[in-house]
């Protein structure tokens, strides 16, 4: 079994009453609720303020903003909040220790930052008017956004989803309102001081509010033991599976995941001009909504899910250990309460699969759903959105390719969410060399591809090999630990055909795809689409959006659509 961690079984709750409601706040769909709300308050709220931003930018300098600078918040995320929030959510039981861990993400910002000051030093200023200036600022921002840490910690503790979703909402709004501001007065030739500024008043903002709100709830941030806390040291105080080896362990995880989610990004910079990364950024952001608003919620709220069983099975593991060291000769009573606690571990482990395989499996029709509708309409889009100089070029291609390789991201995003939950060290260990095998594979492959002239169509290629290798890698860990233990090497496949659609399913997304994609086929020759046939091809969109909604509700839930927009109005009635 991965990692041989087993939940013990939930207390039986007692019926529901009949009819529909929304999951509480502290259940893991209740989290996922709040993330997904955040997602679509902070971003669909900005989505408009951000196409006026890209309409008012040339290429060049959006491919500088979106690509070079993005990747020094991205490198600092990755490598240092990611890292440290997961070990953290590995030891929340501890609160001191957990605190001690989230104030070492300052000092980690610091030194990533001040890294990559260095490796920019020769930057071209010539080229890029006021880049220095915005690197700095970023890198900044950066070390601004680790001082929230520390705060975060009770967020993370206590499940406070709905704070989180306040603070993180109201920050994006800050970032995105100031940026239009700024660009608005000192025009585009200050634009990448304008994005910078502007991410300086983001980090201000999330770190002020949760700071404010740790203050406010009266949580304890002081990274020293107070009285009655327990002893544990940060290396190896959980013997094996301490946070020293976890914090390693899990950073040399985010490395191999940086290297591989972001690694276009590098290649980018390396061999593509700034107005090809300018097109593959607007691309990536467009074409990444379903991840922002689905996917990145999912995946936190199955691996804060799953640690916490992870945690509960240390716990039962530590006093299984300690009652067999005092039972003495009582060998018959010591084998029932071992045999007992088997059967208790695999049933509620049985129902954590059962749970996983749902989610994943609607997060894979969400993203087939994705890349049946998205490639007809990405000119369309691209039009509306931002304009006819980003809708006449090669953008609409490119963002048809990459909404054809969005189900295979959603499938690995939230498998991989489960193997970092559940593993032990010394599996994360062999988990992160996989990474990077993979990472090399990756990066070889984009160069090839690009060489071979497929240019930035080749790059989508090879993420989309590149996520079926690990969704397949973690498809056999997961089957291995979730699927029956007595029917051998068929345990992994048994489990993982919970995860497919049916052949109606599948037939049905094909012949949506088809149809969307005949009127699509017939605009191409268009230089711009008229009004007419927009109105056209939306109408048919969203007909057949409606019938593939419709019946994929219903065959997963058993419910209709409409008993389910009753059941939330309902619920937000009574929590009014």
């Amino acid at each position: 079994a991965l990692g041989g961690v087993h939940a013990r079984s939930p207390a039986r709750r007692s019926p529901r009453a009949p009819g529909l409601r929304m999951p509480p706040a502290d259940s893991p769909f209740g989290r996922m609720a709040y993330l997904v709300l955040n997602q679509i308050l902070s971003r669909g709220l900005t989505f408009v303020l951000n196409a006026l931003v890209v309409r008012a930018l040339d290429a060049s300098t959006y491919g500088v903003a979106s690509v070079r600078l993005n990747l020094v918040l991205l490198t600092a995320a990755s490598l240092v909040r990611d890292t440290v929030r997961q070990v953290t959510a590995r030891s929340a039981d501890d609160r001191q220790l957990a605190l001690r861990l989230a104030w070492l993400a300052p000092a980690l910002a610091t030194v990533v930052m001040a890294g990559v000051l260095a490796i920019e030093r020769r930057a071209d200023e010539a080229a890029r008017p006021g880049y220095r200036i915005a690197l700095a600022l970023y890198c900044t921002s950066s070390v601004l956004e680790a001082t929230a840490e520390p705060a975060y910690v009770a967020v993370q503790v206590h499940m406070l989803w709905a704070s989180r979703a306040l603070v993180e909402g109201s920050a994006h709004l800050a970032r995105c309102v100031l940026t239009y501001t700024l660009l608005r007065t000192r025009g585009p030739a200050l634009a990448l001081e304008a994005f910078a500024w502007a991410q300086v008043a983001y980090a201000i903002t999330l770190a002020g509010g949760f700071w404010l709100g740790a203050l406010l709830r009266g949580d304890p941030l002081v990274p020293w033991r107070g009285h009655g806390c327990p002893d544990r040291r940060l290396a190896g105080g959980e013997g094996a599976h301490g946070p020293g080896r976890l914090l390693g362990a899990y950073a040399l995880q985010q490395l191999a995941k940086y290297a591989l989610t972001h690694g276009e990004s590098l290649v980018l910079l390396a061999w593509v001009a700034d107005a090809e990364q300018g097109t593959y950024a607007l691309v990536l952001n467009l074409g990444s909504l379903l991840a922002r608003f689905l996917l990145e919620p999912a995946e936190e709220t199955a691996f804060a899910h799953l640690a916490q069983h992870a945690r509960a099975a240390a716990e039962a593991r530590g006093r299984a250990d300690a009652h067999s060291v005092n039972a003495g000769n009582a060998d018959a009573a010591e084998d029932d309460i071992e045999h007992a606690a088997r059967a208790e571990r695999a049933e509620a482990l049985a129902a954590a699969g059962e749970v996983l395989a749902r989610v994943a499996r609607r997060l894979l029709l969400a993203g087939l759903v994705f890349a049946a509708f998205g490639p007809a309409f990405s000119r369309l889009l691209l039009q509306l959105v931002y304009g006819l100089r980003w809708s006449g070029g090669r953008a609409p291609v490119l963002l048809a390719s990459y909404c054809v390789h969005v189900p295979v991201m959603a499938l690995n995003g939230v498998l991989e969410a489960a193997v970092r939950a559940l593993a032990t060290p010394a599996q994360l260990g062999a988990f992160n060399r996989y990474l990077g095998a993979c990472a090399v594979a990756y990066w070889l492959g984009m160069l090839l591809l690009l060489r071979a002239g497929l240019g930035l169509h080749g790059m989508v290629l090879a993420n989309a090999v590149n996520l079926g290798a690990r969704a397949a890698h973690h498809l056999r860990l997961l089957g291995r630990l979730f699927g029956p233990t007595t029917d051998g090497a068929g345990c992994e496949r048994q489990w993982a055909r919970k995860l497919l659609p049916t052949v109606a399913q599948a037939a049905m997304l094909l012949a949506a795809a088809v149809a969307v994609s005949a009127l699509a086929l017939r605009q191409r020759k268009e230089p711009v689409i008229g009004l007419r046939d927009a109105a056209l091809h939306l109408a048919v969109g969203a007909a057949n959006f409606i019938a593939v909604a419709c019946a994929l509700v219903r065959v997963e839930t058993g419910v209709s659509v409409a008993q389910l927009l009753r059941g939330f109005v309902r619920a937000r009635a009574k929590s009014l």
